[in-house]
C-alpha cells in the first residue's frame, strides 16, 4: 500500500522528521496559467515522465490510491520508481558505485482540486539499491497571481551525510533542483503543445475528405 510507504503525516509538508538540520531548498517560479490549470499539470503523470525523459530518467507507475473523488477533499498517493538511463556519473561515484545503482522511488500525496500551502503535494524520496545517506523530503503549492497567472512554490528538505563531501553533495543537489523548477513553465508549455499537435494529426487522420 502506498500508505504503508509513505507513513501519511501530511502537515503542512512534514512527511517525516529528519534529526539533523537539513538544507532548505525554496522557490517561487511564475506560471501563465490559471492556479486550477497550472496544479493539474503538476500533478500529471504523464507530463512527469515527459520530464523525467528529458533529464535521461524513467519514471514507473508502481501504485496510485485516490481517496474522496469527485469532491474538494480528493487526495491522491503515488508510489513511482525512478531509473537513471545511462552514465550520469561519468562511469562511477565513489569508487563503486554507477548509475545504474541510483534507482529510488518517490513517495507522494497531493490534493488534486486544492493547492493552498496547507493543502498542497508532499513527497519523500528513498534510494533502493545502495546505501547512500540521502535524505529528502518536499513540499509544492500553488499561489494565484491573476486570473491567468500564478507562482508555483516548493520547499524541500535536503541532507545528505557523507563525511567529508556531505555538504558538497547538498550544494549540487540544490542547483540540479532550482534548475528543475526554474524549468517546469517550459516544459510544460512544451508538453502541452505536443499534446495539441497530437490531437490535430489524430484528426487529420480520421477525418474524412472534404471532396472526392
Amino acid at each position: 500500500m502506498v500508505t504503508d510507504v509513505f507513513g501519511l503525516e501530511v502537515q503542512r509538508g512534514l512527511a517525516f522528521v529528519v534529526q539533523d538540520m537539513p538544507r532548505v531548498v525554496e522557490s517561487r517560479i511564475h506560471v501563465g496559467l490559471p492556479a486550477p490549470d497550472a496544479w493539474r499539470l503538476r500533478c500529471n503523470f504523464d507530463l512527469e515522465k515527459y520530464i523525467a525523459a528529458l533529464g535521461n530518467r524513467t519514471l514507473t507507475l508502481i501504485e496510485e490510491e485516490t481517496v474522496c473523488k469527485g469532491r474538494d477533499e480528493e487526495q491522491t498517493q503515488r508510489l513511482v520508481r525512478c531509473e537513471l538511463v545511462g552514465e550520469h556519473l561519468g562511469g562511477s561515484m565513489m569508487g563503486a558505485i554507477t548509475s545504474k545503482d541510483l534507482v529510488s522511488e518517490i513517495s507522494s500525496s497531493f490534493y488534486s482540486r486544492r493547492f493552498d500551502e496547507d493543502h498542497g503535494a508532499s513527497f519523500v524520496v528513498e534510494m533502493l539499491k545502495v546505501r547512500i545517506d540521502v535524505h529528502m523530503k518536499g513540499h509544492q503549492w500553488c499561489v494565484p497571481e491573476t486570473p491567468t497567472s500564478c507562482y508555483l512554490c516548493t520547499r524541500i528538505d535536503l541532507t545528505v551525510r557523507v563525511p567529508g563531501v556531505g555538504a558538497l553533495i547538498e550544494r549540487h543537489l540544490e542547483r540540479q533542483l532550482r534548475a528543475s523548477h526554474a524549468a517546469f513553465p517550459q516544459h510544460a508549455s512544451d508538453y502541452l503543445q505536443k499534446q495539441e499537435e497530437t490531437s490535430v494529426r489524430a484528426a487529420l487522420v480520421t477525418s474524412p475528405p472534404s471532396s472526392p
